[in-house]
C-alpha cells in the first residue's frame, strides 16, 4: 500500500505484525480476542488489524519497573 507508515500511531498492522511487536504468537492474540482481553482490534472483513497506538498503550500499561512494581498509566 502506497504511503503506509507503521510508525504513525493511527496506522493498522496485521495480526502477525502485532504479534511480533508484542513478542507473542498470533495464537495468543486469537486467544485474547476469544476471551475478550488483551489489545483492542479492528475487524476488516474476516481480518483483524491492530492500531499501532493501541499496541503501544498495551505495552505501556504492562511495564514493570526494576524494583518489581508495575507502572500503570491509568
Amino acid at each position: 500500500m502506497s504511503g503506509f507508515d507503521k510508525t504513525r500511531p493511527d496506522s493498522l498492522v496485521s495480526e502477525v505484525e502485532a504479534a511480533e511487536i508484542l513478542d507473542v504468537t498470533k495464537f495468543c492474540l486469537r486467544s485474547w480476542r476469544t476471551k475478550k482481553i488483551g489489545v483492542p482490534y479492528v475487524r476488516v472483513g474476516r481480518l483483524c488489524r491492530y492500531r499501532v497506538s493501541d499496541l503501544q498503550q498495551f505495552l505501556d500499561a504492562h511495564r514493570v519497573e526494576p524494583g518489581g512494581e508495575r507502572v500503570s498509566s491509568k
